[in-house]
């Protein structure tokens, strides 16, 4: 009996002190089995996660016996994830038996907040006690919890049901299926929204409460409740002046930075690479052999790919944004680029763009379709239709007869439709299915795409586009996610391939005997680097590589076998595997290269392509003791063959004190290592 007073003092206690309208019936050896009354949650103190897998629940006792549907509302501490929804019956004062569940995607725009879905009730049966949450997975976003109170809530781990003792979880159910109609002071804001009391203008309730036998919200008779409006900048000559906004706040701002955000503080280094590192002339010369800077633009936002187009005598640039669709360029003047618009669109950071016939088209994995986007007037691109047979694609190609391939694609693994005269409305001629391919090239009737996920690339006959034929697959030598991109040679004696994956670089394939398909040589920069995409300039011996980290880089392939290192500028001082190049555009009348670069904009780039002043010679890179172009085992086996036998020239003197020895070898390990 003590241990019963004891657990009796403790719950008066709890109650005094929380005012849970919770009631617990105790019997000496028997389970403890709570009856909480679903209460509303009114402050969210702290957030939870239980984990993947597991699971999370909080009681009800609503009673929706009598009605068609049911309201769950849940409250999460950042937007996105994804979950399922659960309900269980009560077993004992804990979950039993789950009656009901619903996937809850990323796709349902899950807000940092209050979220609900409504859920119909044909097929459940229940007058209260009820258990009702989630089981997470490991996008699942924290769910709000109130320290305030406790004893409604429990955790699933493993195989077993516990009371979470740190208060109580943001799940709830309700019969009033419409939002409550109560003011901001009791519903809060949205962000960058404050709530005032403009009772004269807006006569809004302070206190509402849904009366679940009726289904139906119950307002206090007062105008005080509160109004949200929407605060900012309202000074027109303000960069991140907001016209919308209806009061002022103190966050106008009058400059961008070198990232093109208003009111930013990002910097250019000494080389003027926005968020550089460079502090010296010597630290600029190391970042850029036969390649310069003629001028960058920021856009405030991070950026995908890029391409790029020649009209009226103008040339442009479009690059692929995360918030918004893509932004126009006119870059005629590439040492004075200037931006003519942007067009919206769902956030993604995945983005894929190009032109064909006064029309450009972008292809993303956000549900967006594919936007077909008019420049005629190219200094207004106007959107004039959107391929809609698939919401999402991973990437696009229009070949030089105006056939568009959509790839990455749900339903199909390849979509081909014919432009040719009527661009902005794309014909539909044909599809192919083998595999997932990530990224495709097109010449002479042949399509050679990339298996990311099996390592393979294809080679299939387009010549007949409504009914593709496949010619053979290679495998590339890497399991997994490998394959990313393929180019092939005009000549259609070689296909280069990238691998996208730490230590992923170039292949080269001798692909004139299809029956003898051999790589003749490969380059790579660092092993625990990636490289992303890859381009063929026109009429020369070019690789043109978007290297990620390494910036943009290009290949002498006029020996396949052999491929020189001949330019490179490295458009980022990041070390993450998928940071800086993402794309390159290499096909520009003037020979300006144009380059994306994820976190620094677009960058724009003279060289021997476009300057007649400048020469492709040999990039010499320290440490590249077999002369490839890049840094790896090889190298650090060159330079101990030639210390060993004592035959190192003053390319093996890594550390510069003027002798080749084994701190040599120790330099170019750590070189290499460091990436």
């Amino acid at each position: 009996m003590d241990d019963k007073n004891h657990k009796l003092n403790f719950i008066k206690k709890k109650i005094n002190t929380y005012g849970i309208l919770c009631f617990f019936h105790i019997l000496v050896g028997q389970v403890h089995d709570e009856i909480c009354v679903d209460t509303y949650i009114g402050s969210i103190d702290s957030c939870f996660n239980a984990g993947p897998t597991y699971y999370s629940a909080t009681k009800s006792n609503i009673d929706f016996s009598d009605f068609d549907d049911i309201r769950f509302e849940w409250n999460q501490c950042t937007s996105g994830g994804l979950f399922k929804v659960y309900f269980w019956e009560d077993q004992n004062g804990l979950p039993g038996e789950d009656i009901y569940s619903y996937l809850q995607t990323p796709n349902d725009s899950n807000a940092a907040g209050w979220n609900h879905v409504v859920i119909p009730t044909f097929n459940l049966n229940s007058s209260g006690d009820l258990w009702v949450g989630i089981r997470e997975y490991t996008a699942t976003q924290a769910i709000g919890l109130d320290l305030g109170s406790q004893g409604c809530s429990a955790v699933k781990y493993e195989n077993t049901w516990e009371e979470l003792e740190l208060g109580n979880l943001a799940y709830r159910l309700t019969t009033c299926l419409d939002d409550n109609p109560s003011g901001c002071f009791e519903n809060g804001c949205p962000e960058n929204y404050v709530c005032v009391d403009d009772w004269e203008n807006n006569c809004v309730s302070s206190n509402c409460d849904c009366n679940e036998e009726l289904a139906q919200w119950v307002c206090t008779d007062d105008c005080n409740g509160g109004t949200c409006f929407l605060e900012g900048c309202m000074d027109q000559t303000a960069c991140n002046y907001n016209p919308d906004a209806l009061l002022p706040d103190e966050s106008c701002a009058y400059e961008l930075d070198c990232q093109g955000v208003c009111g930013g503080n990002a910097i250019e280094d000494f080389c003027g690479i926005c968020e550089g590192s460079a502090t010296t002339e010597e630290e600029c010369e190391q970042r850029k052999c036969n390649m310069e800077l003629a001028s960058y633009l920021a856009f405030g936002q991070g950026t995908s790919d890029i391409t790029g187009f020649f009209q009226d005598d103008r040339e442009f640039a479009v690059v692929g944004l995360i918030q918004d669709a893509a932004v126009f360029v006119d870059m005629t003047d590439p040492f004075n680029p200037f931006e003519i618009a942007r067009i919206s669109g769902t956030p993604s950071t995945w983005r894929d763009l190009k032109y064909w016939n006064r029309h450009v088209y972008v292809g993303t994995e956000a549900n967006d379709g594919i936007k077909v986007i008019s420049v005629d007037d190219p200094d207004n691109p106007t959107i004039v239709y959107t391929i809609t047979d698939m919401t999402s694609s991973h990437n696009i190609y229009v070949d030089s007869d105006g056939y568009l391939y959509v790839v990455g694609a749900a339903d199909h693994d390849i979509w081909i439709y014919e432009l040719k005269d009527h661009p902005a409305n794309p014909t539909l001629v044909g599809t192919w299915d083998g595999e997932y391919l990530h990224d495709v090239d097109v010449y002479n009737d042949k399509l050679y795409g990339a298996g990311i996920y099996s390592g393979q690339f294809y080679i299939v006959d387009v010549s007949d586009k409504t009914a593709p034929i496949t010619i053979l697959s290679h495998f590339t030598g890497l399991e997994g996610v490998s394959t990313h991109d393929c180019a092939v040679t005009y000549d259609e004696q070689y296909l280069i391939t990238a691998d996208e994956t730490s230590g992923g670089h170039v292949k080269i394939w001798d692909i004139s005997d299809y029956e003898n398909i051999n790589m003749v040589s490969e380059y790579m920069t660092f092993p625990n680097h990636s490289i992303h995409n890859i381009y063929v300039r026109p009429e020369t011996n070019l690789l043109i590589m978007s290297y990620y980290v390494d910036g943009t880089r290009v290949l002498d392939i006029e020996n396949p076998s052999d491929p020189k290192l001949v330019g490179y500028f490295d458009t980022s001082d990041l070390s993450g595997l998928y940071d800086g190049n993402w794309g390159t555009y290499a096909y520009l009348p003037s020979g300006y290269i144009i380059s994306s670069d994820r976190q620094n904009g677009l960058f724009i780039f003279d060289s021997p392509l476009s300057n007649s002043l400048m020469e492709w010679n040999i990039c010499f890179v320290v440490g590249d003791m077999n002369e490839d172009g890049g840094l790896n085992i090889l190298d650090v086996v060159t330079l101990a063959n030639c210390v060993l036998a004592a035959i190192c020239d003053d390319a093996g003197d890594i550390n510069q004190d003027g002798g080749t020895n084994v701190l040599d070898i120790i330099a170019l390990v750590n070189i290499i290592l460091e990436g």
